[in-house]
């Protein structure tokens, strides 16, 4: 497996695409790091994806990641990531504040993104830091070479967001 870096836009289609065809297993952990970066991981089997991204502004952002391999699968904790429908039930249980059903709903395997006919569906869960997600020495390394990435990015895309304004 290549770990060139690319526009996270390609990354996020890659998982995307990786999830479509087996739902089954994924992790989603993020944060944010020193620089104010989001930092995103997504993990399947022995795969690592690591996305680092600035916003723009609330709509766009500008980010960069890579796809590489792990030693040893990841198993995702407690409950995998991944999309779930949600019955009628469910859903008034929720409009009604009832958080409860949220353990019910999340037993449920997850589907992909094909089968969401449903009219609600519930994504998750994503596990949240409140620095940068880290789990493993390697992805630390790959984190570092993503972030001086994504400098440059910004430096020759929006040179204007690192001068000073009087």
């Amino acid at each position: 497996m290549s770990e060139k870096i690319l526009p996270s836009k390609k990354i996020r289609e890659d998982i995307s695409r990786g999830y479509n065809r087996d739902p089954r297993g994924w992790g989603a952990f993020v944060g944010r790091d020193d620089g104010g970066y989001i930092s995103s991981i997504f993990t399947h089997k022995s795969n690592m994806w690591i996305i680092k991204e600035f916003a723009i502004n609330p709509y766009r952002s500008l980010g960069c990641g890579i796809r590489t391999s792990v030693k040893d699968d990841f198993k995702s904790e407690n409950y995998p990531f991944g999309l779930r429908s949600l019955t009628r039930r469910q859903e008034e249980e929720l409009k009604n504040g009832n958080s409860s059903i949220i353990e019910e709903i999340l037993n449920k395997n997850p589907i992909s993104g094909k089968e969401c006919n449903d009219s609600l569906v519930l994504e998750g869960p994503v596990i949240a830091s409140d620095g940068p997600p880290v789990i493993s020495n390697e992805q630390e390394k790959l984190d570092l070479m993503l972030r001086k990435s994504l400098n440059s990015l910004i430096h020759r895309k929006y040179p204007e967001f690192f001068k000073s304004y009087l």
